[in-house]
């Protein structure tokens, strides 16, 4: 336990493929990347910051995919975002009022929707995926949402019971 390359502080999340192992580590909020080498023996490689704290990722081929808190260079935010390991190229996918099930991101900052929200909960999400297909869902809802990433088509699964209580992001 430490503050050092080869070291973690609070990991919490990993994947592994081919050489290529990821860790979230809460402790350092950082994802950490480790290779193969020769011998089968996990070294550093690199790191990346996560402004929030990733909560679950897969690797698919080349790329990551990182359920956590990502802006775009227009400052769009998102819950689930890819990083292709070879180009270090990323894409997002399931833009955080999707996952919330509000209008816009705005309204959490001008409080217009927040009333419609009642118990506080995190913002956590999880996913899998099956080819070209996202299944995501959130801690805080009953609704899991498919994504195709190749078609960036979005569905909604959700059956909410009658005591179901829409909780507030925090």
């Amino acid at each position: 336990k430490g503050r050092g390359p080869n070291e973690f502080l609070r990991p919490v999340f990993c994947n592994f493929c081919g050489s290529e192992f990821a860790v979230i580590d809460y402790g350092k909020r950082k994802i950490l990347f480790f290779k193969k080498d020769l011998t089968n023996f996990l070294k550093h490689d690199s790191e990346m910051i996560i402004p929030g704290l990733g909560s679950d990722l897969k690797f698919t081929g080349d790329k990551l995919y990182i359920a956590g808190y990502k802006r775009d260079r227009k400052k769009r935010e998102y819950s689930l975002f890819s990083k292709d390991m070879r180009t270090g190229e990323f894409r997002h996918f399931i833009p955080l009022n999707k996952k919330f099930g509000i209008k816009s991101t705005n309204s959490l900052r001008d409080n217009s929707e927040m009333s419609k929200f009642i118990p506080a909960v995190g913002t956590n999400g999880y996913f899998d995926i099956i080819g070209d297909d996202v299944y995501f869902v959130w801690e805080g809802s009953s609704r899991v949402i498919h994504e195709n990433i190749t078609e960036n088509e979005t569905a909604y699964f959700q059956h909410d019971s009658r005591n179901y209580i829409k909780p507030k992001p925090t």
